[in-house]
Parts: C-alpha cells; structure tokens; sequence
C-alpha cells in the first residue's frame, strides 16, 4: 500500500491525475497559452475547466468517483477561497485536496508561456506560506516526501 492506500485507490488517484484537467480542452487556445495575465472575463473563462472535466468524465460508464471528485475539485481551497463549489476543509473529498498538492506544485515547477519554472525549494517555500490554501496535514506529508526523495 501507498500511503495507506490499496492499490485499487492509487489506481483511482493516478487516474484522476492524469484527467483533472481534460476540461482545458473546451477552453480556447488564446486563454491557455496567453503570455501575460488573463483579463476577467478569460478568468472566469479558465475557471470553468474543472466542471467542464467533470461532464466530460461523468459521461465515461464506471469512471470511479474519486476521479470525477478530483476533476470537479482540484481547485478549491481548504479555507473556502477556491472554486467552483467554494468547498471548505474537510467538505472538500481528500483525493481533490491531494490532487490540488500536487496541481499547484506541478504548475509552479513547469515553465510555462507566461512565467518561468520555480525551483523545487522556492515552491516549498511559497506552498508553505500558502496558509489556508492546503490541507495542512497532507502538505505537510507531501512536503517530507519530497524532502525523503532528495536524501535518497
């Protein structure tokens, strides 16, 4: 087990990973690849991608539960800040405030169009300070795993 996680919920949790974002799909090239920042309107645009990814995912017969809560959450904050649902702490399912975890610190050590990759530290760091933003306890997990993987 991972985590404490059979492997069937791994599964569930890899899978989620890998299509949280297959709403991106319906938001046009000019929003997602835009080099500066996004107006208003493009924002509210983007922030339609995690219910976008969760009818897209609802249609696909059998699609686990845990990968459609983390398409349609991954952007909530466990303060209650996020979106779509505007979910706080635990209301929020634990695969989706996992998944955000992972979300942000992909996106923060990705160079992307708009912004240039951060370093594995400086992302810890502002994760950290990120207070409100992060289940606190699974931040902290991720944050030592990550701290493990560098001494091995």
């Amino acid at each position: 087990p991972c985590l404490g996680f059979d492997e069937a919920a791994v599964h569930d949790l890899a899978l989620g990973g890998l299509l949280h974002d297959i709403g991106k799909t319906a938001i046009p090239v000019a929003i997602l690849a835009k080099p500066g920042a996004l107006t208003p309107v493009e924002l509210a645009v983007m922030r339609t991608h995690p219910r976008r990814s969760f009818d897209l995912l609802r249609r696909v017969e059998g699609m686990p539960q845990t990968v459609l809560d983390i398409g349609l959450y991954h952007h909530e904050r466990y303060d209650g800040r996020g979106y779509p649902e505007r979910l706080t702490g635990e209301t929020i399912p634990l695969s989706a405030r996992m998944a955000a975890i992972c979300d942000v610190y992909e996106a923060m050590t990705t160079a992307r169009p708009y912004k240039r990759a951060s370093s594995r530290q400086q992302t810890m760091e502002m994760m950290r300070a990120a207070r409100g933003h992060f289940d606190e306890r699974l931040l902290g997990t991720f944050l030592s795993q990550l701290v493990e993987a560098d001494r091995i």
